[in-house]
C-alpha cells in the first residue's frame, strides 16, 4: 500500500512539473508575441507610413517601384500577424480548444485554399485545463503545418473529443504519406518533419501521441492528453 501511494505521489508530482513547464513555455510565447507586436510590427507600420509619404514626393515614373515595395511590406506584415495569432492562441482559455482549432483551421485554409478542411469537433474543451488546451491546439497547428509543407493532400480532417478522462486530438489527411521509420531516422539527423515535437508535447503532460502513415495512404496524427 505504501509503495502504491509513493507511485501515485510520483506521478502526481511529475504531472505538476509538466503543467508548470507547459505554462512557462506558453508564457514565454506570449512574451515573445508582445515583443514582436510592440517592436517589429510597429516598425513595419512606420515604414509603411513613410513609403506612403514617399509616394507623394517622387516623380510619377518612380511611384510604381514604391508601390511594389509597399506591397512587399504589406505581405510581410500579414505574415507576421498570422505568426502572432499562432503564438498567442487568443481563443484558448476563453472560448476553449474547439474555438482555437477552428481559428487554426481558418488560418491554414487561407494559406492552402485548395485543401478542404473538415471539422469534427465533439468537444469544445472549455472545461479542459489551459495547458491541455494549449497542447491540443499546438498539436493541431504543427500537424497542419506538416500537411501544408509535405502532404499534397486534397482533404484534411480535424477531430477533437473527450473520452475516459482523456482529451483526444486527431489530424488526418489523404495526402502522399511517408515512411514513418525514415522520418524517425531523419529526426536523429536533425532533418525531421516536426513529428517529434508532437510527441514531446503530449509526453510533457503525461499523455501520448502517435503518427501513422505509409507512402500513398495519407497520414494520421493522434494524441491523448490526460484531463
Amino acid at each position: 500500500w505504501v509503495s502504491v501511494r509513493r507511485s501515485e505521489r510520483r506521478r502526481a508530482d511529475a504531472a505538476e512539473v509538466a503543467r508548470r513547464l507547459a505554462g512557462s513555455r506558453e508564457a514565454e510565447r506570449i512574451r515573445l508575441a508582445r515583443e514582436l507586436h510592440d517592436g517589429t510590427m510597429q516598425h513595419l507600420y512606420r515604414v509603411g507610413h513613410d513609403l506612403d509619404r514617399l509616394a507623394t514626393l517622387v516623380p510619377e515614373a518612380e511611384r510604381a517601384e514604391v508601390s511594389t515595395v509597399r506591397s512587399t511590406l504589406d505581405e510581410a506584415s500579414d505574415e507576421l500577424r498570422s505568426v502572432l495569432a499562432d503564438i498567442r492562441l487568443p481563443h484558448v482559455g476563453t472560448f476553449g480548444a474547439a474555438a482555437a482549432v477552428r481559428a487554426a483551421a481558418e488560418r491554414f485554409q487561407r494559406t492552402a485554399p485548395d485543401v478542404e478542411v473538415v471539422l469534427a469537433l465533439d468537444a469544445d474543451g472549455r472545461r479542459w485545463p489551459v495547458e491541455v488546451q494549449h497542447a491540443a491546439t499546438r498539436i493541431v497547428q504543427e500537424a497542419l503545418a506538416n500537411v501544408g509543407r509535405h502532404a499534397q493532400a486534397a482533404t484534411v480532417t480535424l477531430r477533437l473529443g473527450e473520452r475516459g478522462g482523456m482529451a483526444e486530438v486527431e489530424v488526418a489527411d489523404d495526402g502522399c504519406g511517408f515512411d514513418t521509420h525514415i522520418s524517425d531516422v531523419a529526426h536523429v539527423r536533425g532533418d525531421h518533419f516536426g513529428l517529434a515535437g508532437l510527441r514531446e508535447r503530449a509526453d510533457a503532460l503525461g499523455g501520448r501521441a502517435e503518427v501513422t502513415s505509409t507512402p500513398g495512404t495519407g497520414t494520421r496524427v493522434r494524441a491523448w492528453l490526460p484531463l
